[in-house]
């Protein structure tokens, strides 16, 4: 019997020293200050490219009219009706464009999307 006092009294000190120790950790953790990355306009277009060009007669962008061309079921029927300023993000350029284009059942159809693009081409799209 004395000895399951002594085993149940160790183990309470081991439990109470390990809630000690996780919660010492985990407030020295929360009290680092995060570094801030600077990145500077030299690096950001050497990993994404410079700043795509908008289209001045119908304010779109040539990577999304050419990546929408590729998925789009009747590539003739996409028409791109207009787009956002790119955008710097750690994913590439950001642009937002409206467009309609033809379904699988030939019916025409809107669509808005998020564009990344990196290095001239469209590396994302997000709804």
């Amino acid at each position: 019997m004395d000895f399951l006092k002594l085993t149940f009294k160790y183990y309470s000190i081991a439990f109470i020293l390990f809630i000690f120790f996780g919660m010492l950790s985990f407030l020295n953790r929360q009290s680092k200050p995060k570094k801030e990355i600077v990145i500077t306009e030299e690096s950001y277009i050497s990993k994404h490219g410079p700043e795509p060009l908008m289209k001045e007669f119908n304010n779109s962008y040539f990577e999304v009219a050419e990546y929408l061309q590729q998925v789009a079921v009747d590539p003739d029927s996409v028409k791109i009706n207009s787009c956002t300023n790119a955008k710097k993000t750690d994913k590439g350029w950001l642009v937002r464009c409206k467009y309609t284009a033809k379904n699988k059942r030939g019916e025409v159809g809107a669509g808005s999307n998020d564009f990344y693009i990196s290095n001239n081409e469209v590396v994302l799209r997000e709804k």
